[in-house]
């Protein structure tokens, strides 16, 4: 029982098998509260580290390519590992087929899940966790009485299904063996262990309305439910948005994916702007699609392979619009990236976008799924670009107005107020 925020001090256990912002922020949150005992996760930089300094020392090539797991704002005594099915995981990414780096992937995720089951002990209070590596920590939890937070970074497993199903009826030649993996028993299994991880959490954290109404939708008890937006990256100091613009460039960042609904996006482009040169669209990120549909892209269309963020950033300060066709998203952080940088964006209703962008004031707002719309907003654009640096000008500012440092209070907050104690 937590009776009051004393009883949370050094009692409250992080696990993720990943390091990302918004996990990183999570565990600083913890920590400027007094709250953190440890962080359970597979791979970290961290610059106190022993075993760090000496890579660094005799391989530095190996510690750069592992940049976007440095993490060091809390003691290295917190931190705990379990590296070993995660190095395996990655090098099934870099040369692996995708239907093979996915069976890795799940057994490195339940394997993490497990390990951090047997570590639990009484001494621990509240144990926050992340949806498909949570199911078996929740039960031993549960039996230690130990408070159990979810933290919910995608849509209900159960929504939008119809709208996924309609996209490969009107596009057959979406489908691959890597998508019927995803959509067969396998799909079934994963989805199972979610709803025990729902069932089994006091507390679930939501970091988009859109993602709550879809656990809501999935009959989860709305009553265990928050929402804390996730965070704006540091705006940029200045924005150089054109005052005229001569050649309007749209940027998509994310995974190429009929999820992420970028088979739109270039079916459009191919149907409508092929053939203009003032135009340019830039997509960056994984290919996920069928070959044959990006194969033979229009000379108006870029394809980049992942970036990293320094280099993607330079993208972001080099376009004029920024697109999120996404189909379901339970946030998408490449809106926040965007607007920080001054882009305007549109973004669909399905994501976080409508939390974030005051339609028609610094982004547009679309419906998921919907081309005519998309299409239309992209013509807006065109025909409205006199209107773009306004828009920028809100984006950078509706940016500045919630940081991080206004996330972690907030997260901190609203967890206070559902243990019923003072933060």
């Amino acid at each position: 029982m937590i009776k009051d925020e004393q009883n949370l001090k050094s009692a409250v256990l992080h696990s993720f098998p990943g390091i990302g912002k918004f996990t990183s922020e999570t565990i600083k949150a913890y920590d400027e509260a007094g709250w953190l005992a440890q962080m359970f996760t597979t791979i970290i930089i961290h610059e106190n580290s022993k075993w760090v300094k000496i890579i660094r020392l005799l391989a530095p090539k190996i510690i750069y390519k592992f940049k976007n797991r440095n993490f060091s704002e809390i003691s290295s005594k917190k931190i705990k590992l379990y590296p070993y099915k995660e190095i395996i995981r990655l090098f099934a990414v870099r040369y692996l087929s995708l239907t093979t780096t996915d069976k890795i992937w799940e057994w490195a995720e339940l394997s993490f899940d497990k390990w951090v089951a047997s570590k639990l002990s009484k001494k621990i209070k509240i144990i926050h966790s992340y949806e498909h590596a949570a199911m078996y920590t929740f039960e031993r939890a549960k039996k230690l009485g130990i408070f159990r937070i979810l933290e919910q970074t995608s849509r209900h497993y159960g929504a939008v299904n119809t709208l996924i199903d309609q996209q490969f009826e009107k596009y057959p030649n979406l489908r691959s063996a890597y998508i019927k993996r995803l959509t067969g028993r396998h799909l079934l299994r994963r989805n199972a262990r979610k709803k025990k991880e729902h069932d089994l959490a006091d507390l679930i954290i939501c970091n988009s309305s859109f993602t709550k109404g879809t656990l809501v939708d999935g009959n989860v008890d709305e009553r265990k439910i928050i929402i804390v937006p996730l965070a704006f990256p540091k705006p940029a100091v200045q924005i150089n948005y054109p005052n005229v613009i001569p050649k309007i460039h749209f940027l998509y960042a994310g995974s190429l994916s009929v999820n992420k609904g970028t088979h739109l996006l270039i079916e459009i482009w191919n149907n409508h702007f092929s053939d203009n040169a003032d135009l340019l669209l830039t997509l960056v990120g994984k290919n996920l699609l069928p070959d044959l549909l990006t194969a033979n892209l229009p000379s108006n269309v870029k394809l980049i392979d992942f970036v990293h963020q320094s280099e993607l950033n330079k993208l972001y300060d080099q376009a004029n619009v920024f697109v999120f066709p996404t189909l379901a998203d339970g946030f998408g952080m490449v809106i926040t990236e965007a607007m920080a940088r001054g882009l305007p964006v549109i973004a669909s209703r399905n994501s976080a976008g409508p939390d974030l962008i005051k339609h028609g004031h610094d982004g547009l707002l679309i419906n998921a799924g919907d081309d005519q719309d998309l299409l239309d907003k992209i013509n807006w654009c065109i025909a409205n670009k006199d209107q773009l640096k306004k828009m920028s000008t809100n984006a950078h500012n509706k940016a500045k107005s919630w940081q991080w440092e206004n996330y972690r209070e907030k997260l901190i907050e609203k967890i206070a107020l559902k243990l019923n104690i003072d933060a």
